[in-house]
């Protein structure tokens, strides 16, 4: 006998809660003779393939409607089960009902497309992909307009605070979702504080803080050093959009950084 069991990242239940267990598929004897235990977070929910698994638990675990059929569907053996065990009255119990309730909606869906005409669902499709893609098309138009109103070759990048020059826009570059900047004297502005423990990310390392290294400004923080896992560049120095502002050439006074990707200027995507 197979035993899988999914485990929630979060708190536990408290030892003196009521647990209320949702048994589905409930045919077949327990044999204890034997048993093959697998202990996983969601990744085996739909990740893994377990053709003999006997039974899965999900403990104090519940995704949405989709990570609920697809638990039920580990369980591939004969006569297997599925248990949910969560504390009774919890936000758990209330979402796995819900999820009950949408997928029983699926169904009746699915059975509704069955008795649709072929030609004009494929029509109908076709429509919506059509839509899609046309209002994809407007928001992209719309975004490279915004980015496009200052000339970046104009823009200059200040620390917020006392507003020493760091570098320009064209030395910006967009890599994943960092702001980094690649000006050969940058480093010579900055300040680097280590942080302990680092923090670590699936494809990067977050090193510790940059800080402004103007005399008169007391290390305002700009933003991150960060490692990369892959790619040719091996280290960069992201901004962070509180620590900076922006100012046009020949203009007075300095903007805001409210979100860098709706900067009126354009930045470049550093290719990985």
């Amino acid at each position: 006998m197979t035993l899988a069991i999914f485990m929630s990242k979060g708190k536990m239940p408290a030892e003196n809660d009521k647990l209320q267990l949702y048994r589905v598929n409930t045919e077949g004897p327990y044999d204890p003779t034997r048993v093959n235990l697998l202990v996983a977070t969601d990744v085996a929910q739909e990740g893994l393939d377990m053709p003999k698994c006997n039974y899965v638990v999900r403990y104090n675990f519940v995704s949405n409607e989709i990570g609920s059929v697809q638990s039920r569907g580990r369980a591939r053996a004969p006569n297997s089960e599925l248990y949910l065990i969560v504390t009774r009255g919890s936000i758990n119990e209330a979402r796995e009902l819900d999820n009950l309730q949408k997928e029983h909606q699926m169904q009746e869906a699915l059975k509704i497309m069955d008795n649709v005409d072929k030609t004009q669902l494929n029509k109908d499709i076709a429509d919506l992909q059509e839509r899609n893609w046309l209002e994809y098309q407007n928001q992209l138009d719309r975004q490279q307009a915004h980015s496009s109103a200052v000339d970046y070759n104009l823009v200059t990048i200040h620390c917020s605070k006392c507003k020493a020059q760091l570098c320009c826009a064209s030395d910006l570059r967009i890599r994943g979702n960092n702001y980094i900047c690649i000006a050969e004297d940058f480093g010579d502005r900055i300040l680097f504080r280590e942080t302990s423990p680092q923090k670590v990310f699936a494809i990067e390392i977050h090193l510790g803080t940059i800080v402004c290294k103007a005399p008169d400004c007391s290390g305002n923080k700009l933003g991150l050093k960060i490692r990369y896992k892959q790619g040719c560049r091996i280290y960069g120095l992201a901004l962070g959009r509180e620590g900076c502002v922006w100012r046009q050439e020949d203009q007075n006074g300095f903007m805001p950084i409210r979100k860098w990707s709706k900067v009126p200027f354009a930045i470049s995507k550093e290719l990985i």
